[in-house]
């Protein structure tokens, strides 16, 4: 027996040295251990089997979603797919009765039409036979010419055309009769009499109820058709909040709320560990501000050192501004005198004009010395003497002298036009400098004064951080200065202490001698029963958790199953959708194809009808 146990014990401290439990382990509790460890490796092992069913279950279920996936893409595909056949019928409804309802009002004009032309016609042939009476009557024909005229009347009917040219009617009718192509199928026969000077028009009760005949038709035909536009949309709004009131099914909602659940709890321990994490960052970012300020001292100090030398560079740049203004002014009224003033340019143009009077003047001179000698005037000279030389030589002086002063006049106009040209060249380039100067120094004025403010505003903050700290050193001061009244007080209390430790340590030392002894006796057995009680709480708490993890095992197996049942039954559910969805399509595109079919019928019978109508448009012509 005492081999078995020592085989047992053995084996059983290979086994918790490998898992890594180094604990001492008493020989009593060898049974106890053993019966732990092996429902250990039965719990271990019973939880590898499961987690290797959750796995497998968990893959299916992804391969039952992926195979899903194209079927909710067919099913919300042919839903678009039929809602949009649904729609183009209903389109395809709605003109198909418009048609047919403008076709049935046509058809009714047409009717209107063809009753009134056969009236008018009526009327026409009684007003013919009426006047062929009045004829035979005036007249004292013979019996042969009375029967001629009888037979023509009989054989022949007369002539009536329906084409107008405008709103003109025969003499006959005047603007008694009006055909309803000019008046949306209506007819209407008018009598004018004059009473007293004043003309009276009346019109016929029939066209007129004719006329409000059809407009009723017509009106309750459109009623109708918009009663059913009304009833086939309500329908549609049913279908479609049918459709809308389905949703999903509680599970899968509760599914989708468990997942949103469980991703905002990973969220919420990523924040708290995210907050964890700037903790530290904040206590690491007080340590480099402690480090900051001292900065922030010497920073103040290369401040006001900066200052000082900033204030320096302002004053020598504004001496320089100031000079360079100067200068511009300067510059600007000497340009300015140069340019001359309005005065200066209003004289040169005054002088410009003069000469160009000259040389008007002039040319108009050389003018009538031309025309004095020209050729057509040769007849009235001949009867003159012959001219000497000394006139032509006189001439022609003249001649000369006036070409060179009209030269010399146009050279000078020359001259003064290119002077002035230069002078308002040169003004508009000294206009130009002066504004690009006013330009610069306006930029160089934003920039030093920004300059200014920026200095001026890190300035304030370097004194308002210094006010700070400041104010921040005066309560570190006065604890300090507590702290040190402190510690000397504490000193003092620390020199009489230590003198009474002394006395007390050397009767220490003779009792410790004592108690040595017995507390090594104690030790030994304390080390004893802690180490078995040690070895119990750890059983115990093995135990526990043991028994914790096979319940949530078990717990994780019977939810797992159940969401396993869950996912089938939708699965399920799924297949019967989609076989009724597959039916309800094929239902669909046999109706649409039915519809189709109508369609064309339909389509055939509006032609018919148009072929009608056209007949009897040709018929009433």
């Amino acid at each position: 027996m005492n081999g078995f146990n020592d085989g047992d014990f053995k084996d059983l401290r290979s086994k918790l040295d490998v898992m890594g439990f180094n604990q001492t382990l008493p020989v009593l509790a060898i049974p106890l251990v053993q019966a732990i460890f092996g429902d250990l490796v039965k719990t271990t092992e019973c939880l590898r089997d499961t987690k290797k069913q959750v796995a497998d279950l968990l893959e299916e279920k992804t391969c039952w979603e992926l195979g899903v996936e194209p079927y909710k893409c067919d099913n919300s595909r042919l839903l678009a797919e039929c809602n949009e056949l649904h729609l183009q019928f209903l389109r395809d409804r709605e003109d198909y009765e418009l048609r047919l309802c403008e076709a049935e009002r046509r058809m009714r004009s047409l009717e209107t039409d063809k009753e009134h032309l056969q009236s008018h016609n009526v009327g026409l042939q009684n007003q013919l036979d009426a006047l062929l009476n009045k004829q035979l009557a005036g007249t004292s024909s013979t019996a042969g010419k009375r029967t001629h005229v009888s037979s023509t009347r009989q054989t022949k009917k007369p002539f009536i055309t329906t084409v107008r040219a405008g709103n003109i009617l025969p003499c006959v009718l005047g603007t008694a009769l009006k055909c309803t192509k000019c008046n949306a199928g209506v007819f209407q026969k008018t009598t004018t009499t004059t009473q007293d000077g004043v003309t009276v028009t009346q019109t016929s009760g029939q066209e007129e109820l004719d006329k409000l005949q059809n407009d009723l038709a017509t009106s309750s035909e459109q009623l109708e058709f918009y009663k059913r536009k009304v009833e086939s949309r309500n329908r549609e709004i049913r279908r479609l909040n049918d459709m809308l009131s389905g949703g999903r099914p509680p599970v899968a909602l509760a599914k989708t709320v468990a997942t949103g659940k469980r991703n905002l709890n990973e969220r919420l321990n990523l924040l708290t560990r995210r907050e964890e994490e700037l903790n530290t960052i904040i206590d690491k970012q007080k340590k480099k501000l402690g480090k900051m300020h001292a900065k922030i001292m010497e920073l103040q100090k290369e401040a006001k050192d900066h200052n000082e030398n900033n204030s320096v560079t302002l004053n020598e740049e504004k001496i320089r501004l100031t000079s360079e203004r100067d200068f511009f002014q300067k510059e600007y009224l000497r340009i300015m005198a140069r340019s001359g003033s309005e005065s200066e340019v209003a004289f040169l143009r005054a002088q410009l004009k003069s000469k160009d009077e000259e040389l008007r003047t002039l040319r108009d001179e050389l003018c009538s010395n031309k025309l004095q000698y020209s050729p057509q005037k040769n007849t009235h000279y001949e009867t003159l003497p012959p001219s000497t030389a000394s006139s032509s030589g006189n001439n022609s002086n003249r001649s000369d002298c006036v070409q060179a002063a009209i030269g010399r006049v146009e050279r000078e106009r020359d001259c003064a036009r290119s002077e002035l040209e230069r002078v308002r060249c040169e003004r508009d380039m000294i206009r130009e400098k002066q504004l690009c100067s006013v330009q610069l120094h306006a930029e160089e004025l934003l920039v030093l004064r920004q300059r200014n403010e920026d200095l001026n505003d890190r300035l304030r903050q370097l004194e308002r951080d210094n006010r700070e700290l400041n104010s921040a050193r005066l309560p570190a001061e006065t604890n300090i200065a507590l702290l040190k009244e402190d510690i000397a007080q504490l000193r003092h209390r620390v020199a009489s202490l230590q003198a009474e430790s002394e006395q007390l340590k050397t009767e220490i030392g003779q009792i410790t001698m004592l108690n040595e002894q017995n507390e090594r006796i104690i030790a030994d057995f304390q080390g004893k029963l802690m180490i078995s009680e040690r070895q119990r709480q750890s059983a115990d708490v093995r135990a526990s958790t043991l028994d914790s993890s096979r319940e949530s095992n078990r717990n994780e197996v019977t939810q797992l199953r159940a969401e396993i049942g869950a996912l089938r039954q939708t699965y399920i559910s799924l297949e019967t959708e989609k076989d009724t969805l597959l039916h309800q399509l094929d239902g669909k595109t046999e109706r649409a194809y039915k519809l189709e079919y109508e369609l064309k019928d339909c389509k055939e019978k509006r032609n018919c009808l148009e072929q009608s109508v056209k007949e009897l448009e040709e018929q009433v012509r």
